[in-house]
């Protein structure tokens, strides 16, 4: 029994109202029921049907609702005109890509140079090696080559580059775990594209080459958001002994609780750098933090040249710890081999302790380790000066300064004079 076929008209009054064939309107509904009717002619010859290919991507119809859109209508047709469509789709599909194809690589290849996230030529690195094989497989399919190009080098590249990369970002194994399973199904998604396109089945390349799209803009965008991360981080990172700084330290106040902080500085640095120069300055700082990294401490910055900023459970670790570094740390330039010594304070590592310890660093002169008992009287005591500063301004400026006279005399009872006053201010 042969299927009674439904005429186009009739599949629209049924379909329309349908929920996912909303995006159909007035204005491409004539130009869908005429692909339709083209779809399914015995006549319709190849070049036109490219042209309606090309015309649904200058229309901005989406080729996924589209390919549910066709799937629906096939279910109305009878075998033989199903065969008429398949082997139609296919040649719609192919002057759609040739439509959009060229434009999609200049667009992709403009976004990606101008992604203000990729901060340099070896981060982009990694994205033109898949760029240029989805342009090389472009350029094949628009000059109708049979042999499209393999991907598999650049994809095992990329693996690579993800399971070499250290930081701050990819110590999330999760993170790294999204980018290992994008890149997998990128991989086998660009496999099955090429299979397609060899056989000539553009419109399941078409599918498939959206998917790969789709992936290939994820993993634009994981790269993109890493390499921002990458950058934004270092903004709390030195960048010559990779330690936290001055600024992760401020943000750290409300993370860390009971514990001390010790500041210290290395005693006669600037000479060091001014006799064997900057880049052996730089060396001494490393070999500090290098320290630091395998002691017994919370957490260490390097806060200001030669300053360094110390996390200790307690006084007393501060205290070791900072014993350590003065017997441990030796340094040598040419012939030259020099013992660090350092200087400090500590104090409880809350709300301003990194400015009273460097306040008792510079009330210290630069000797030995300044506790925090010491430096809370400091503290005290500066806040008296500076409390009687401004009390004795205060009183100036309002003349609330009152002079008591205490007359001196002649001790020669028959002059009676007043030699001289004794005065006493009262304010």
């Amino acid at each position: 029994m042969v299927k009674k076929e439904m005429d186009i008209d009739t599949f629209f009054e049924n379909e329309m109202d349908k929920d996912y064939f909303k995006w159909i309107n007035v204005e491409n509904e004539t130009f869908l029921k005429d692909m339709l009717q083209q779809l399914v002619n015995e006549n319709s010859d190849e070049e036109r049907l490219k042209e309606i290919g090309k015309g649904i991507y200058e229309k901005a119809i989406s080729f996924s609702k589209l390919a549910i859109f066709l799937d629906t209508y096939s279910y109305t047709l009878s075998l033989e005109s199903k065969e008429r469509l398949r082997k139609s789709e296919n040649l719609m599909a192919k002057g759609y890509l040739q439509e959009r194809l060229p434009k999609e690589i200049k667009s992709l290849k403009t976004g990606i140079n101008n992604n203000p996230n990729f901060v340099s030529t070896k981060d982009l690195a990694i994205i033109d090696e898949l760029l240029m094989w989805l342009e090389e497989l472009i350029e094949s399919f628009l000059s109708e080559k049979k042999e499209a190009p393999h991907i598999e080098k650049r994809i095992d590249e990329f693996t690579r580059f993800v399971e070499h990369r250290s930081g701050v970002f990819f110590n999330d194994e999760d993170v790294k775990n999204d980018f290992l399973k994008t890149n997998k199904e990128l991989y086998e998604c660009a496999i099955e594209a090429v299979n397609f396109f060899e056989r000539e089945e553009y419109y399941h390349f078409l599918l498939i080459y959206i998917e790969l799209v789709a992936l290939f803009l994820k993993m634009v965008t994981l790269l993109s958001g890493m390499f921002l991360e990458e950058e934004l981080l270092s903004i709390y990172i030195d960048p010559i002994t990779m330690l936290p700084n001055r600024f992760q330290l401020i943000r750290d106040i409300s993370v860390f609780h009971d514990v001390c902080i010790m500041i210290v500085n290395i005693k006669a640095f600037s000479k060091l750098n001014v006799l064997h120069g900057y880049e052996a300055g730089d060396a001494i700082l490393k070999k500090v933090a290098a320290f630091l990294r395998a002691s017994s401490a919370v957490k260490s910055y390097r806060i200001f040249g030669d300053e360094f900023a110390i996390l200790v459970h307690n006084e007393q670790d501060a205290k070791e710890l900072f014993e350590k570094l003065n017997s441990s740390l030796r340094v040598s330039f040419s012939d030259d081999s020099y013992d660090l010594f350092f200087y400090g304070a500590y104090n409880r590592f809350e709300d301003k302790a990194l400015e009273s310890c460097e306040f008792a660093l510079f009330r210290g002169e630069k000797k030995g380790l300044i506790d925090s008992r010491t430096i809370q009287k400091w503290m005290e005591d500066m806040k008296q000066e500076v409390s009687m500063t401004q009390k004795l301004k205060e009183i100036m400026v309002k003349d609330n300064i009152v002079p008591y006279f205490q007359p001196i005399y002649i001790t020669d009872k028959k002059i009676q004079k007043v030699l001289k006053y004794e005065v006493l201010m009262r304010l």
